[in-house]
């Protein structure tokens, strides 16, 4: 125990160079539980994948084999739109033996280590005590361990608070090429955490002094600035140059009137009311929604909205909180704090802008949410723990019986937060998805490698991804801001709704004719008005669905005609028709 608070001790004295060694170490330590956890769930089945990695990993089965997903308009579109520098890591781990599935679920680990060592080194500069850098760390690691759009998804925007973390340790230590670096891995990575990283570089040339800001224009300043500014511009350069020929975003007149981006729609962006929709949204809020207000709203709790407003003072209020303590009561903590505000005040103007220009500049949370996640639980211990610290040694400097007990309290509560991870982290969060149809996606894949499914199931968010077989539409790819993508995908998604419950061929004959699709995969069980309430696009596509439902109480669609006839495969509840018998059976009906 006299070893124990000794090691104690030393964590809570400013300056301790052993205890920043030990403390370091517990925090990498503490970084690899989420990541372990989930690579546990990750490798349990053989076609277990993340949720949103379908969608940014499916079409770099291209790099082990180019003739898949050959003139496949989803593939093309996602492969466009995935930021070049997250495709040159994969690319590159693929040329190493790591396949772009296995990389993702191997990712997250040295994700959460640089977090936890920036979170730590960052903490460390601006206030010199070993237990206050663990606490941020600890924190910072287990609320990003809380939610899929967080460091376990490893897609783009897991790279976003490892990078922005990045920076702002190499700004604050005034290295121009080491910040310029950072930046420009933001832009490759995740373009918008970079343009927020702009607004810091702008703001940063301002110094904190006598509680208001002034202007402090030296080379040893400038440079970082001008250096990192470059960077980010020759990265977003590429985007800029980059139409993608995917035609104009959606505008907020059009968002307005499309039922996927309302409550319950495939990318919900307006919810009800104002406080969920712009404090606690996904995609429309300032807070990050591991926070808990969202899921308040979401439960109908009553004091949702007091919970979205005291979140709201914690984020704004702790970083001008910690300004004034660095500048007149605490000497121990150094005055870059300000650093924090200014991360805050770039995030609620890049929030506001794209509010403004909404969708032009992607989702306005992307702005406000990843640079709160990296700082927050930063500005949280700075600010409490100094007054726990003092509070303990108070405590520690009593007799020896109240001292061991003030031992064995903090043993026990560090030793609670380390495995708090275990039931509350990736298990829920980590959002894996397990395919439950391996027998089908081996059928598909053994088909030739230019055929196209056509499906309103489920199911078919997980068969480019299993079965490298191209899909003419379906939940997971349907992202609805760019028009010249999401037009014709709605279209067919619509037309396939009308062939599949038509009591007459005459629509599936069309739907065959015009998009030639090889196969349609159907869900048995869709077949009943209750059961269409429930089905994916019954949100984003309304006019279609009650359609659908009208349809089956009034006849039997024709399309249940075709199970026996056209069925080449059966995955209970899944059947596979084919679509050129269908075409021949409605066309010369036996």
């Amino acid at each position: 125990m006299s070893f124990l608070s000794e090691r104690l001790r030393e964590l809570v004295n400013v300056d301790n160079r052993n205890a920043y060694v030990t403390g370091l170490i517990l925090a990498l330590g503490y970084a690899t539980i989420p990541p372990a956890e989930a690579l546990s769930l990750a490798f349990e089945t053989p076609f277990t994948i993340q949720d949103d990695a379908r969608q940014f990993l499916f079409w770099m089965q291209q790099w082990r084999d180019p003739n898949a997903f050959v003139d496949d308009p989803i593939a093309e579109y996602f492969r466009t739109v995935t930021p070049y520098g997250f495709k040159a890591i994969y690319w590159l781990l693929n040329l190493l033996g790591l396949p772009p599935f296995t990389a993702n679920k191997l990712l997250p680990l040295p994700l959460f280590l640089i977090t936890a060592y920036y979170s730590y080194r960052i903490t460390w500069t601006l206030y010199p005590v070993a237990a206050v850098s663990i606490a941020a760390s600890w924190l910072t690691c287990f609320f990003l361990s809380l939610i899929d759009q967080s460091l376990l998804s490893a897609v783009p925007r897991a790279f976003a608070v490892p990078l922005f973390l990045w920076f702002l340790f190499a700004l604050m230590q005034k290295h121009p090429w080491t910040t310029a670096a950072a930046c420009a891995l933001q832009g490759l990575f995740y373009p918008l955490i970079a343009l927020v990283s702009a607004g810091v570089l702008c703001m940063s040339i301002f110094k904190w002094k006598n509680n208001r800001p002034e202007f402090a224009l030296r080379n040893a300043t400038l440079m970082p600035v001008v250096a990192s500014l470059i960077a980010i511009f020759c990265a977003l350069l590429p985007y800029l140059l980059n139409t993608g020929g995917y035609g104009p975003i959606i505008n907020s007149i059009e968002a307005l009137r499309d039922p996927a981006l309302q409550e319950g729609g495939r990318s919900a962006f307006f919810l009800n009311g104002f406080i969920e929709t712009y404090l606690c949204g996904a995609r429309a809020g300032f807070l990050p929604v591991e926070w808990g207000c969202g899921e308040a709203f979401r439960l109908n709790l009553a004091f949702a909205p007091l919970l979205a407003g005291i979140l709201l003072v914690f984020a704004i209020g702790v970083p001008i909180v910690l300004i004034f303590k660095a500048t007149g009561m605490d000497g121990n903590l150094d005055q870059r704090v300000s650093i924090l505000l200014v991360v805050v005040v770039s995030s609620v103007l890049g929030y506001l802008a794209a509010h403004l220009f909404l969708f032009e500049l992607h989702l306005p949370s992307r702005y406000s949410q990843h640079p709160l996640r990296a700082t927050s639980w930063i500005g949280a211990a700075l600010l409490a723990g100094p007054g726990l610290i003092k509070l303990g040694k108070t405590f520690a400097n009593k007799s020896r019986l109240q001292s061991r007990s003030i031992t064995v309290i903090t043993i026990t509560i560090a030793t609670a937060f380390f495995i708090l991870p275990l039931p509350l982290g990736p298990s829920p969060y980590a959002n894996y998805v397990t395919g439950k149809h391996p027998q089908l996606y081996a059928y598909l894949r053994a088909a030739p490698k230019n055929i196209t499914i056509a499906s309103l199931a489920i199911e078919a968010d997980n068969i480019p991804s299993f079965s490298a077989r191209s899909v003419q539409g379906a939940r997971e790819y349907a992202i609805p801001y760019a028009t010249g993508y999401i037009t014709p995908l709605k279209q067919k998604t619509k037309a396939l709704i009308r062939a599949q419950y038509a009591s007459n061929p005459a629509p599936l004959t069309r739907y065959i004719e015009h998009y030639r699709p090889s196969y349609i995969l159907v869900n048995r069980s869709m077949f009943a008005p209750l059961a269409i309430k429930s089905q994916w696009w019954a949100s984003d596509y309304p006019s279609e669905a009650n359609w659908a439902i009208d349809q089956l109480h009034s006849a039997m669609p024709y399309m249940i005609k075709m199970f026996s006839t056209c069925q080449v495969f059966n995955s209970a509840p899944l059947i596979l028709l084919d679509a050129d018998c269908i075409a021949t059976n409605t066309a010369y009906p036996s």
